[in-house]
């Protein structure tokens, strides 16, 4: 897995905003299978949770 995190403006004030990229790679597994078990994941992360709707966050299984 990367995660690319950047820093961008806040449209909203004009301030700053996290956003995060993660790419996950899942060797050997269907690709509907990893997508579904990466989503699931994101769902029930502790972190996931603690940053939703503060971070902008884009999941992808390449």
């Amino acid at each position: 897995m990367t995660c690319a995190v950047t820093l961008g403006r806040d449209p909203a004030d004009g301030g700053y905003k996290l956003a995060a990229e993660l790419k996950v790679e899942m060797p050997n597994s269907e690709r509907e299978t990893s997508e579904q078990v990466v989503a699931q994941a994101h769902q029930l992360c502790p972190y996931s949770k603690a940053i939703a709707g503060n971070i902008d966050v884009k999941v992808a299984v390449v």
